[in-house]
């Protein structure tokens, strides 16, 4: 499912997810952030990238 926008020369580069959680409580708590984040790498890979880093 390659968008239109996303070109081989894009798909060459690292993709960087950075989610950011202030402190463990926040972790722990606010389960969302933790699911948008595996939703978001779902969506990198969808669009053709294979190499993400999680930052």
């Amino acid at each position: 499912m390659m968008h239109e926008k996303i070109r081989p020369h894009h798909l060459d580069r690292k993709a960087i997810l950075y989610v950011r959680q202030s402190s463990a409580h926040q972790v722990l708590h606010n389960r969302e952030s933790s699911a948008l984040e595996y939703a978001m790498r779902d969506r990198l890979v969808a669009l053709g990238w294979s190499c993400i880093d999680r930052r």
